[in-house]
């Protein structure tokens, strides 16, 4: 099988999620000897890729030479990976990213966490819109979502209504630099002696790592007689953070108090070795790394008591609220007086950390992919596929004797979908006679809903749609379609996606987005191939027959807003189609503006005025990715301040 990997979002400060990819992807090409991966990498971050298979490829268990097997390409914007959508069979992404929108075959997405669900005030506007929107389509549109705890498959369950079936849980481990099998290996130190006894705390300074509790603590730890520690930061200054190094100086804790911004292996390994502790008063983890770390490498661990934190370490901790600084205080004095306990916290520790190994988790995931492809097929039905499927028709209009009629219909035989009826306007191409099952409607009602209505029932159809001579239907579109009318039997009107073209050139995906700030609107405009209705469930929507009655030549779009309001719509995210641009003819624009298909709407689908600038935030998008990185985030600040309304609060939908 041929893995697609999309890394672009990689760059050389990519903190934790660089590090996570880097020991993943490693430990799959080590063991990973049946697959090819094709990896789509930023050029600023290309490099790191390569030294990931440099480092792969020194292994002595890798099965020959690593390189053979990946094939890295340069990419200015994730979309730009869609042109090679025919490079491989399975879309991997591990950086909480699910773009390009690539839904016709497998797709896999690692998702660390959703912090924004718990604690909305530690981000920035644009960062909130973008993780309300991006983030629960991301768990709905892959076919399988990995995540690193049981806590934070709780929470996709819980905040997004994802089924719980496609999530699994991989646990990721410490880096093995860090920790050596040599127990007396303490690593070494670079910088100037720390005095002991001191406490560690490995964490950037975002404002949820709570460092100002511990400097609370090493405040009111000064003060005593008995008891005067050390501590130790480490951790990159992240913009709009917390301001540690201040404010150790504002408090007058130098003394007692360092932090260091970089530091090597070695001087990690010597901190975890050589500490009285590691403690940890953050207020949120999805895993919780340096407390696997700290247990791996031999020490003591005192951390906040949250799920994530006791679903890692269960009885190996000390545990205490995270805002109670006393509490806090008293697990300080606890491992300071009692070393008994010390001993006995990094015995538990050493057990509890031999769970967690790259090599685990890099079988786990070769699982994962393994799976993935049953799981795109069949979703969760246990049917046997000889079982009949339902029946769908298709309305092929403009067609007749000419190339574009004769694509369409070797797109349609291509699917190899059993249980298939095309109705067709005009002469079908002789050459596909008795291919398929072919029913012939009037000309001079192609494309309406009346000629729908009446094929569908001709034929006696469960799902009718139509495509436009030129066009093409994706291999897996009608299995999609089926699944969707399985699991959506009560509704309507199934809406999935298609790619659109300008003859041989990528245009992007037409689909109905959910933003993150109580709107949608359908991107690229409706096409016919989009939508298919359900004839049976329509028989019992009143409000549908009153829609496509009262619409006349827009009965699509207006039967959509009735069907999203009415809960008549089943979204199939996936591509059913490529369509060609110019099958939408300019007439139909016009149409589709006045009707409002070019608006953003609000979830009551009455219009909602922004900024004309938003109509083009994916150019932007795009030409934002030639800036350095460090104007990146301030370039992304101030768009979403131009294009998004005031006040505007982001949603789950």
């Amino acid at each position: 099988m041929r893995i697609g990997v999309n890394v672009v979002p990689l760059r050389v400060n990519s903190g934790g999620a660089r590090y996570v990819f880097a020991a993943l992807f490693e430990q799959l090409l080590r063991l990973d000897r049946e697959h090819r991966y094709v990896v789509f990498a930023h050029p600023a971050g290309i490099a790191l890729v390569h030294e990931m298979v440099r480092e792969a490829n020194k292994s002595t268990d890798a099965g020959g030479n690593v390189a053979e097997r990946v094939r890295i390409i340069s990419v200015l914007d994730e979309e730009l990976i869609y042109p090679h959508r025919d490079e491989f069979d399975l879309y991997f992404n591990p950086i909480n990213s699910l773009k390009p929108r690539i839904l016709d075959r497998p797709t896999v997405i690692i998702l660390h966490d959703i912090q924004e669900q718990y604690f909305p005030q530690y981000f920035s506007y644009a960062d909130l819109i973008s993780r309300h929107e991006g983030y629960p389509e991301f768990c709905r549109a892959a076919t399988t979502v990995v995540t690193v705890s049981e806590f934070c498959k709780r929470s996709f369950v819980e905040k997004f209504a994802v089924d719980p079936r496609k999530i699994e849980v991989v646990h990721i481990a410490p880096q093995a630099a860090l920790t050596v099998p040599d127990p007396t290996d303490n690593g070494s130190w670079s910088q100037a002696p720390i005095a002991r006894p001191f406490f560690f705390y490995p964490a950037n300074t975002y404002p949820h790592k709570n460092h100002a509790l511990l400097l609370d603590a090493m405040a009111i730890l000064r003060q005593a007689s008995d008891a005067r520690p050390h501590m130790v930061f480490v951790g990159q200054k992240m913009p709009g953070g917390y301001p540690l190094a201040d404010e150790i100086k504002s408090r007058r804790l130098e003394e007692t108090c360092r932090f260091f911004s970089d530091l090597s292996v070695g001087d990690m390994r010597y901190l975890y070795r050589n500490a009285t502790a590691v403690a940890m008063p953050t207020m949120f983890e999805g895993f919780g790394m340096p407390a696997v770390e700290a247990m791996a490498c031999g020490c003591a661990l005192i951390c906040s008591e949250i799920p994530a934190l006791r679903e890692v370490a269960g009885d190996s901790a000390l545990y205490f609220s995270p805002g109670d600084v006393e509490g806090l205080v008293g697990c300080l004095r606890r491992i300071l007086c009692d070393p008994a306990l010390r001993s006995q916290l990094i015995e538990r520790g050493y057990s509890v950390a031999a769970r967690f190994t790259w090599q685990a988790a890099g079988l786990r995931m070769l699982d994962v992919f393994a799976e993935a492809g049953p799981r795109f097929d069949r979703g969760y039905d246990t049917v046997d596929a000889t079982d009949r499927r339902p029946k769908i028709g298709v309305l092929l209009s403009n067609a007749g004797h000419d190339q574009a009629t004769a694509n369409t219909i070797k797109s349609l035989i291509g699917t190899g979908y059993k249980n298939l009826v095309v109705g067709i306007v005009g002469a079908a191409p002789v050459d596909f006679e008795g291919t398929l099952e072919i029913i012939r409607v009037p000309d001079a009602a192609h494309g309406d809903f009346e000629a729908m209505a009446d094929f569908a029932r001709r034929a006696n159809l469960d799902l009718v749609g139509q495509i436009f001579a030129g066009n093409r239907v994706r291999p897996s579109g009608f299995e999609s379609l089926a699944q969707s009318l399985a699991e959506n039997e009560s509704c309507g009107v199934h809406l999935g996606e298609i790619a659109v073209w300008r003859r041989d050139r990528y245009r992007g995906i037409a689909r109905l987005r959910y933003t993150g700030d109580d709107m949608w609107r359908i991107e690229k405009l409706l096409y016919a191939e989009m939508l298919f209705l359900a004839p049976a469930a329509l028989a019992r929507w009143p409000a549908g027959e009153t829609a496509r009655d009262a619409a006349g030549t827009q009965w699509r779009w207006k039967m959509l807003l009735a069907a999203r309001v009415d809960n008549q719509l089943a979204i199939v995210r996936r591509t059913l189609a490529d369509c060609d641009r110019s099958t939408f003819w300019w007439i139909e624009w016009m149409t589709a503006f006045r009707a409002g298909m070019l608006d953003f709407h609000r979830l009551d689908n009455r219009p909602a005025p922004v900024p004309l600038l938003r109509r083009f935030e994916h150019r932007a998008r795009i030409l934002s990715q030639l800036l350095p990185q460090s104007l990146q985030h301030v370039g992304t600040k101030w768009w979403y301040r131009l294009t998004h309304p005031r006040g505007a609060a982001p949603n789950q939908e």
